[in-house]
């Protein structure tokens, strides 16, 4: 099991080495599928949900998270929205967010590329092997942007140091 903070509920607990997700989704149905896929991940993970923009600028001005996945269509608004709010925000303005989206479109995709977001996914791929891997290369990233220790990077207790260690190899855990 992991951790889950639904936003609208105010109750937040953050772990010393969970991952920090902020989902922003409007349809209950997407929402418990990327709880199931989390759950299958093995990775020990904290999921802020939040269904609208208001909620969304609220969340990212409380904490840092290590992934941002967006909802593209909102019903007030797009992912573009979403972007602008985070680049604004107290915490995350550094944040390569993920852009989910129902039917893929070559122009929105551009879009996100120049938004400088991390990725634009049409929601039928995503899955459990997906979500690992965006981690994953959130995770690379961090070690790589601070040089820090790969034992300061926050990790799923399932995981295990192997996993880790394969993220740099020669450093010391």
């Amino acid at each position: 099991m992991f951790p889950q903070t639904d936003f609208r509920s105010n109750t937040t607990v953050f772990f010393d080495h969970t991952f920090r997700v902020l989902l922003l989704e409007d349809c209950e149905f997407d929402r418990l599928r990327f709880s199931r896929m989390a759950k299958k991940s093995n990775i020990l993970l904290d999921i802020t949900t939040v269904t609208n923009l208001s909620e969304l600028a609220v969340a990212a001005d409380k904490a840092t998270f290590n992934l941002v996945v967006l909802d593209y269509f909102l019903p007030q608004g797009t992912a573009v929205n979403a972007v602008e709010m985070l680049r604004n925000s107290d915490c995350n303005q550094d944040a390569k967010p993920i852009i989910l989206s129902g039917n893929l479109d070559p122009k929105i995709a551009l879009k996100s590329y120049r938004m400088g977001c991390g990725g634009y996914y049409e929601k039928a791929q995503l899955s459990t092997d997906l979500l690992v891997e965006l981690i994953e290369k959130q995770k690379e990233k961090a070690v790589r942007k601070s040089n820090a220790s790969v034992s300061q990077i926050p990790y799923g207790t399932q995981m295990g140091i192997e996993w880790l260690n394969a993220l740099r190899p020669n450093s010391p855990v």
